[in-house]
């Protein structure tokens, strides 16, 4: 399943790809995925958008991810 998650605040100082929001997307991501059940497959950083590829185990783990 693919999944995009988007932030138009995540421009500029404060984007995605910044050094400091990067470490902690790469670290808290897989992490927070294993934890609820999703299967992370790849996903891509993009600045301000995240492109996700997942495969959940329920309709709940996947629901569980995408609010956290």
């Amino acid at each position: 399943m693919h999944v995009t998650m988007r932030s138009h605040l995540a421009v500029g100082a404060i984007s995605l790809l910044n050094p400091r929001f990067r470490k902690w997307l790469v670290y808290y991501v897989p992490l927070l995925s294993k934890k609820v059940g999703v299967r992370l497959i790849h996903y891509s950083n993009n600045g301000s958008h995240l492109h996700l590829v997942v495969k959940p185990q329920t309709k709940t783990a996947l629901s569980t991810f995408l609010r956290a």
